[in-house]
């Protein structure tokens, strides 16, 4: 790469004017030059000059108002990114030959598509090297951090996320989503069998309340295959239990159960709602 193909030089006046002030700025100093005390030689002159009227060229070119750009170029490969839900329930709701292909199917993405990096997200996102196995140990499953990690990389081509899509903390990754710009692909993980289960949906509360004064927390659970079947409902705050209900499952599979709360403590709470059901659910990692 030629250096000066990428070299450029802007001034505000007149380029004409600029010319004309060199031509002064060198004459005025081969006349001073012309005659030293003490004699010296050509070359001492030569060098005596250079240095004066380039000195006297800079502080006249300085009133221009000179800009300097420098353009450099890199070549920057896209990539594609692969996402594996790295979370305890997709262990749970697999068996161990499934578990060895989710491995196997990783590993295959990784060697037929180029440029291609492979992280594990639960709780937070971690590198994955492709000689390593994924233990499916996480203790919860959050999309929105990957997003937040996708905006830390540059020329994402595209983006696979496998996963078994139970996402139970963390803000809704939607938004953050559709202002990528670019593609993002999904498998699933998981039995399509329609089992019996039970699933905290959503928490609404105030996100900000006076101490001693009472709030109420709304809960939704969905339930399939449970209908009338009973369920136990308990909030917790710091593994202490403050209320619990026990409900009925409704045929409409959306149950909502509020709970009334307060505090004499003020700062910030973290509170748990846990469903604790008698049936034989297959995955019990969505009760919480």
């Amino acid at each position: 790469m030629n250096f000066f193909e990428n070299l450029n030089i802007s001034i505000s006046g007149n380029p004409i004017i600029l010319v004309l002030g060199l031509v002064i700025i060198l004459t005025y100093t081969f006349f001073i030059y012309r005659t030293t005390l003490p004699i010296t030689n050509l070359f001492t002159k030569g060098i005596l000059i250079f240095i004066r009227a380039l000195a006297l060229f800079l502080l006249f070119l300085l009133l221009f108002d000179p800009i300097i750009n420098l353009v450099s170029k890199e070549k920057v490969e896209p990539i594609n990114l692969i996402f594996v839900d790295n979370s305890k329930s997709v262990k749970e709701i697999s068996s161990t030959d499934e578990i060895s292909k989710i491995n196997s199917v990783v590993n295959s993405i990784y060697t037929d598509v180029e440029n291609t990096r492979i992280l594990t997200f639960a709780d937070k996102v971690n590198e994955h090297k492709i000689d390593d196995s994924i233990y499916f140990s996480g203790k919860s499953t959050q999309f929105d951090n990957i997003f937040k990690e996708l905006k830390s990389f540059q020329n994402v081509a595209s983006a696979i996320i496998i996963s078994d899509g139970i996402n139970n903390q963390g803000e809704d990754p939607t938004q953050e989503a559709s202002n990528l710009g670019f593609p993002i692909f999904t498998i699933g993980l998981g039995d399509t069998t329609s089992e019996a289960d039970v699933k905290v949906e959503k928490i609404t509360s105030n996100e900000f309340i006076y101490a001693g004064r009472e709030t109420e927390i709304e809960v939704v659970i969905s339930n399939n295959n449970l209908t009338n079947k009973k369920v136990n409902v308990q909030l917790s705050e710091n593994q202490k239990l403050i209320v619990q209900k026990e409900i009925v499952l409704s045929s409409t599979e959306i149950n909502r159960v509020r709970f009334p709360y307060s505090s004499e403590i003020e700062g910030e709470h973290k509170l748990l709602v846990n469903v604790i059901s008698n049936e034989n659910e297959k995955n019990k990692s969505n009760n919480s």
